[in-house]
């Protein structure tokens, strides 16, 4: 998935002032787990990230170098997309394009679920995280340059 430089740019502006406005609702990454619960799931060559959000908050996704499933089990959420804003409401699955990211308010109190590739089975976290995403589109661009030729 390609998002244009505009949304690009928007995303970001939006993701900025949220983490600026020092609320106490944000989930930005492990760091905010008082926020939002994680729970690790591992099967064969697969992870599952299961995430439980209170309603009235911000989810901030990093980007996805990958295709991955994503499953909205329960609640509703709205949004920001090329299209604009879209509230999505459980249960509901889709797919998630490499290259996308998603900045979403908690409409109603959610369980997410994320359903990522982890063909050597580690329980890494960490790593499981940096090889499926990474923070900025500028690291999506270099990722991509770096691994033009090469089947991800």
């Amino acid at each position: 998935m390609e998002l244009s430089v505009e949304v690009k740019r928007e995303i970001e502006i939006l993701q900025k002032n949220i983490i600026n406005s020092k609320s106490n609702k944000v989930f930005v990454d492990k760091e905010s787990l008082k926020v939002a619960s994680i729970k690790h799931i591992f099967s064969d060559g697969v992870y599952v990230r299961e995430m439980k959000a209170e309603a009235g908050t911000f989810l901030i996704g990093k980007i996805h170098k990958q295709d991955h499933i994503w499953m909205l089990m329960s609640g509703s959420l709205i949004t920001i997309t090329e299209d604009g804003l879209k509230e999505i409401k459980g249960p509901v699955y889709g797919t998630a394009e490499k290259g996308s990211k998603r900045v979403a308010y908690v409409n109603e109190d959610c369980v997410f679920v994320n359903v990522i590739s982890n063909i050597d089975n580690t329980k890494d976290i960490d790593l499981i995280e940096s090889r499926a995403t990474v923070d900025t589109f500028e690291e999506y661009e270099k990722f991509l340059i770096k691994n033009k030729n090469k089947k991800i």
